[in-house]
């Protein structure tokens, strides 16, 4: 499975846990940056994991992704406090793996986006298509993964999320 990793900073623990193959790439160029990269990753067609800068990718991880049927998948973080606020980050790109299944299903989840929609803060909301800046929407957006009728699928344990202060990330 294609393993990418976004940043804008390399955490050590990160790049200590990631699979040696794992693709890294700088999305700090600009805030539309991350987006052209999933827009490209998507547009290959491949099943693909995003494990983003700041997240540990145990080895269980990749094994559970790999057996696992489901077309869209995702790791909560360690740090929620409970179920719900867990369920708010649904849309979590954090540690999600993505199937050539839904790609095909949803060849332009990514590439439909409108402009004001590709910033990173919300980039998985959007992709979902369920929420608008993190405002749940009353109608899902057209070309969504939502709007396809797919919805997450969680996998535990959750993973470690660590929240990057200055003193924690290294530059790239």
């Amino acid at each position: 499975m294609r393993v990418i990793i976004p940043f804008t900073h390399r955490h050590r623990e990160t790049e200590e846990a990631a699979p040696a193959d794992a693709e890294w790439y700088d999305v700090g160029a600009d805030p539309h940056a991350y987006w052209r990269l999933l827009r490209d990753v998507w547009a290959d067609g491949g099943t693909f994991l995003i494990v983003e800068h700041d997240v540990v990718c145990r080895p269980d991880v990749l094994a559970s992704l790999a057996t696992c049927p489901e077309p869209w998948c995702a790791f909560p973080y360690a740090d929620m406090c409970h179920w719900e606020c867990m369920e708010a980050w649904a849309n979590t790109l954090g540690c999600t793996r993505f199937s050539a299944e839904i790609i095909a299903a949803c060849p332009d989840a990514v590439s439909s986006l409108r402009e004001e929609l590709r910033d990173w803060h919300n980039l998985c909301d959007h992709i979902a298509g369920d929420r608008v800046d993190g405002t749940p929407t009353v109608t899902l957006r057209p070309g969504s993964l939502r709007a396809a009728g797919y919805t997450h699928h969680w996998h535990f344990p959750a993973v470690v999320h660590h929240h990057m202060g200055r003193n924690d990330a290294r530059p790239a």
